[in-house]
């Protein structure tokens, strides 16, 4: 692809009009107040919306359109989004674009909530149907029991390997039990890395839980889980033996203290370092980099094959706030038990020559229309 600037201007280097708009549409309301229309945004929603309009204006000054005298949203018209779009493809993928106009459209509709912005979402809409997946999504994913497998088996490694230092050994037994975990409790990355001690792993009723407040969680939904049971051996031995080793650095940061997962600086892994640690750790030893949203499609879909009948607990597994996302694996399982039962007919007919009235009773089936009979 042609290289692309992908610099982003921050807030500081917006218009003073938009600066204004942006703030108040982020501004906290109270009891008398109802605050902005961004008010309730995640900080995290916000700086990644605040990026891509970063974006646009850095697009807007490279093509010779921006006026900083302008409102906020002047400059989105239908004109220039046609312009911004045919300027990105070929130099990032379709889901970026979909994703950046999608951004510009929050963007604008919580600055300029007055005005109707109803062709942009539309725009992006068409966008996102026509979005080209970059990667096969089934080419890496994993059953949910190999990837836990993959973290005990390094970390018995680490236990086993007097050849290397204890620091690489506590890195080792560290990215293992995250594997291990993320396989047992496929929770969202952002919740994955914030586990602390005494408030998000904590002991009562004589068992380990992970809990996270509603506030928390992408959904707003509070997750609470026992720790798993086949873990607790690798967790004990984790705090006590090896994290206390990343504490040690001088250099340590003592408001991450309680942190579960440590660098070797003695800080709290960020989200980037977690999801490097586990690509590097199934790479490495399943031979494909399996990324830490992959788990929750691995956890999802072996339970959709391996219990068809039960797969709506995947919703409480994944902490998904509908049924919707969890139709999709109960869907998947149908597909594939479909496919399975239409090669079977396949082979029995050039095995023992059945007549076409099978024939077409296995098309049926592979279509979904016996599948979806037996579902009702």
């Amino acid at each position: 692809m042609p290289r692309h600037n992908n610099r982003s201007w921050t807030v500081d280097e917006w218009s003073a009009a938009e600066r204004q708009a942006w703030t108040a549409a982020l501004t906290r309301g109270d009891t008398l107040a109802p605050g902005g229309a961004a008010s309730h945004w995640r900080e995290s929603t916000a700086r990644t919306v605040m990026r891509s309009y970063g974006h646009w204006l850095v697009w807007q000054a490279s093509a010779g359109l921006l006026d900083h005298k302008a409102g906020p949203g002047q400059s989105v018209t239908p004109e220039n989004i046609a312009r911004y779009v045919a300027e990105l493809r070929g130099k990032v993928s379709s889901r970026t674009i979909a994703s950046r106009i999608s951004q510009i459209y929050m963007a604008v509709k919580v600055m300029v909530p007055d005005t109707d912005w109803l062709w942009l979402r539309e725009i992006w809409l068409r966008l996102e149907r026509r979005v080209v997946p970059l990667r096969d999504k089934n080419a890496r994913l994993a059953e949910a029991a190999e990837l836990l497998t993959c973290g005990v088996l390094a970390m018995e490694e680490a236990e086993n390997s007097p050849a290397r230092c204890l620091f690489e050994r506590a890195m080792l037994y560290r990215d293992g039990l995250l594997v291990a975990l993320l396989a047992a409790r496929p929770f969202r990355l952002a919740n994955l890395t914030q586990i602390e001690m005494g408030r998000h792993l904590v002991h009562r009723g004589g068992a380990f839980w992970l809990q996270f407040e509603a506030a928390e969680t992408k959904t707003y939904q509070p997750i609470e889980a026992p720790f798993p049971d086949d873990l607790l051996p690798y967790l004990e031995k984790y705090v006590r033996m090896y994290r206390p080793l990343f504490l040690r650095n001088p250099n340590r940061d003592p408001l991450h203290a309680h942190k579960l997962w440590l660098s070797t600086w003695g800080r709290g892994l960020c989200e980037n370092m977690v999801y490097r640690r586990i690509m590097s750790l199934t790479e490495k030893r399943l031979g494909r980099a399996i990324n830490p949203h992959a788990f929750r499609h691995a956890a999802a879909t072996s339970i959709a094959f391996a219990d068809p009948e039960h797969v709506r607990i995947t919703k409480t597994i994944l902490g998904h706030g509908s049924l919707a996302a969890s139709e999709a694996y109960y869907n998947l399982a149908q597909a594939f038990e479909a496919a399975r039962r239409y090669s079977e007919h396949i082979r029995a007919l050039r095995d023992g020559g059945r007549d076409s009235s099978f024939a077409a009773a296995a098309a049926a089936d592979f279509n979904g229309e016996s599948i979806a009979a037996e579902a009702d």
